[in-house]
């Protein structure tokens, strides 16, 4: 039996040939598998921090900026001129947050005062939410003329998680002209406790109910 050994080195390179497309089709279904098409997006659980800090006023400013919780202002005012600047702080995360403190770690001028306006002391912020701060600088006193009007002023933020803290409530009872004692109740807010039964009596007359008017 004769072999036609052209023929078969034929064969044999077709087969080989046809292994790898196969093997490489079958990478390249793999990979399109794998393949994620667009991103993937997380936010924190808490993220707040400050986002912007302008200059409102016309004051000469030396130089300024911020981080994530603090601001920093070097101005050189006229006399009796007052800087404003607008602090944006934004909620980034998925958690309410407060700020709970807000002080100065460096305040150049004693000759000179600041205030901030839009904020109150554990102020909620909520996730997505933006606010803005106002702050402002001027001497201590219009009236006295000061050599120095330059101030270098760092303000630190102080950033906290909301943890909301029921208020207790006590309950004392009126008798409302009868006779007897009933014990204060205490309670907190939003939850659910039976008022206790009435003790007390007047003569004839038959309890209907609580009344919280006097």
């Amino acid at each position: 039996m004769k072999f036609n050994l052209k023929k078969l080195f034929y064969i044999l390179i077709i087969t080989l040939c046809f292994s790898i497309m196969s093997i490489s089709v079958g990478f390249s279904a793999m990979s399109t598998t794998l393949t994620v098409n667009g991103t993937a997006s997380f936010e924190p659980v808490e993220m707040i921090r400050i986002v912007g800090l302008e200059k409102e006023s016309d004051t000469k400013e030396i130089d300024k900026n911020y981080t994530i919780n603090t601001i920093n202002v070097f101005i050189d005012t006229e006399e009796n001129e007052t800087a404003i600047y607008n602090i944006k702080i934004a909620n980034l995360g998925q958690t309410e947050q407060v700020i709970s403190k807000i002080e100065d770690e460096i305040f150049s001028n004693e000759n000179m005062e600041y205030e901030i306006e839009g904020y109150e002391e554990n102020q909620i912020i909520k996730p997505k939410e933006t606010i803005n701060i106002k702050l402002k600088l001027k001497n201590k006193d219009i009236r006295t003329r000061s050599t120095n009007n330059k101030l270098n002023l760092k303000i630190k933020f102080y950033f906290e998680k909301y943890v909301f803290i029921p208020n207790d409530y006590t309950i004392i009872f009126n008798s409302n002209g009868g006779i007897g004692e009933m014990e204060k109740t205490e309670y907190k807010y939003n939850e659910e406790k039976n008022i206790p039964l009435n003790k007390y009596t007047n003569g004839t007359y038959i309890f209907k109910n609580w009344n919280t008017k006097e």
